[in-house]
């Protein structure tokens, strides 16, 4: 099993390769995001905020167009336009991290 940082690199990697023109990588985006999203406090979710500092979801200037994401896309991230996923997959490498603990996390249960 892979350490923490070996997977963060991983999925940078995957980050930096990744054509987001492809309906599968829309899909894995999404899930990214989704992963996030649901790391937020319920109130953060339905106010589109981030009103706790503790590395945990998303950061106050990603809360808003993150969670639009999220909801805009639920149920059809494949229909996402490659301009939102090209921001998306932007925005989404800063958070290598905490991906990264989420699939090891996974991977253990």
């Amino acid at each position: 099993m892979d350490t923490i940082k070996e997977r963060q690199a991983k999925v940078q990697q995957w980050f930096d390769d990744c054509d987001t023109r492809h309906p599968g990588v829309k899909t894995a985006l999404f899930r990214a995001a989704f992963m996030l999203f649901d790391r937020q406090t319920a109130d953060e979710q339905r106010t589109d905020s981030t009103r706790i500092n503790n590395n945990v979801g998303f950061n106050s200037a990603d809360a808003g167009y993150m969670s639009w994401v999220v909801k805009t896309y639920f149920g059809k991230p494949e229909t996402m336009y490659n301009k939102t996923a090209i921001k998306l997959k932007f925005r989404l490498r800063k958070y290598s991290r905490q991906i990264a603990e989420i699939a090891l996390d996974n991977e253990r249960r």
